[in-house]
Parts: structure tokens; sequence; C-alpha cells
């Protein structure tokens, strides 16, 4: 029995250990289109989604961001 639950936590930790970096990878990969100007940073947008500039002023839809 404790060996059941030591390997069942060892994979239960493995795991989530692996979905913990699939929003970094994705974030890492958007800042480096964002900083080539690939346009798979814009890919990644949803369509009805909202760019938020460093200025309070700065609020853009997808399109007006593409066009910017």
């Amino acid at each position: 029995m404790k060996i059941f639950t030591t390997i069942t936590l060892l994979l239960v930790s493995i795991f989530i250990h692996a979905q913990s970096k699939s929003p970094d990878q994705f974030l890492d990969q958007w800042h480096r289109d964002a900083a080539n100007a690939d346009t798979a940073y814009f890919q990644k947008i949803a369509d009805n989604g909202i760019y938020l500039g460093t200025d309070k002023t700065e609020r853009w839809t997808k399109e007006e961001f593409w066009q910017f």
C-alpha cells in the first residue's frame, strides 16, 4: 500500500509540473514572437481579444492592433 501511494503521489506531482510549464512556454514564445515582429504573435490573440497597452488610453481590438 505504501508503494502504491508513493507511486501515485509521484505521478500526480509529475503531471501537475508538466501542466504548469505549458502557460510559461506559451508566454515565452508569445514574447519572442512580439520581439521578432512575427505574425504568430497576432495569431495567438483571440478574435474578440482586447490588447491593453502600458498607457490607460491604449486599448485596441485585435484588428485595431494589427493595423497599428
